[in-house]
């Protein structure tokens, strides 16, 4: 289905390709009595995770070069209610070439549309922040992949994807371009299907035992420098 985009890609305001950096970003939207079908268009640069209303949507885009970069589309219609709504994505920049990625620079895309009207679209009215619980300084995992996670629950805007969280302390987006723009210059569909992503529960805990981790730890990253 051929997609009216009326999205601009956004970021934060600072480094264009920061070193794994994780951006929280949402907008609301209103959904009006008798809609019928409601999907989401997105896709980011590097990763994004995608959350309507709290409820986790799912993860991509799928790997792919600049110039024909992908978007995916979910139905969200069961995951909407009549009135405010909140749209919440997650974007995880890698700031460096892995060997399942080319390094450009941060970006987000994506757009809400209820019976083929568009309800919320990334623009400056969109806000967001860097999110804390995520730590930048981090080893690579090797040269074929990315970073390390190390995520700290203690700190971070809780409850951020949820509708009635307040945002109004977060800084607004910043337009990088139209669909089309540098680098991205062409969006194709997701061009297999969706990972499916099933909880698997342990069956038995064998053991567990208190880690401490180093008092210091040092990392270079020898290739830029």
């Amino acid at each position: 289905m051929e997609v009216n985009w009326q999205a601009n890609w956004i970021w934060y305001g600072g480094d264009e390709s920061p070193r794994n950096a994780y951006w929280c970003s949402r907008k609301s939207f209103d959904i009006p009595s008798g809609a019928g079908r409601v999907r989401a268009l997105i896709s980011a640069d590097s990763r994004y995770s995608l959350w309507v209303n709290g409820k986790y949507i799912g993860h991509g885009p799928v790997r792919g070069f600049a110039h024909n970069w992908r978007y995916d589309e979910y139905d969200i219609t069961t995951h909407v209610q009549l009135g405010t709504n909140a749209i919440a994505v997650l974007v995880q920049h890698f700031g460096h070439s892995t060997f399942q990625y080319i390094e450009t620079r941060g970006g987000l895309l994506a757009q809400v549309e209820c019976d083929d009207r568009i309800v919320a679209a990334t623009d400056s009215t969109w806000r967001g922040a860097l999110h804390p619980s995520y730590s930048r300084r981090t080893t690579r995992m090797c040269c074929q992949q990315a970073w390390v996670e190390n995520f700290d629950a203690r700190v971070g805007p809780l409850g951020w994807t949820q509708g009635d969280f307040d945002d109004s302390n977060w800084e607004p987006a910043v337009v990088v371009g139209e669909v089309g723009c540098e680098p991205w210059t062409k969006l194709s569909p997701r061009d297999i299907p969706f990972l499916t992503q099933i909880p698997v529960y342990p069956a038995r805990l064998v053991g567990m035992r208190l880690v401490k981790p180093p008092k210091q730890v040092w990392s270079m990253d020898l290739k830029p420098n």
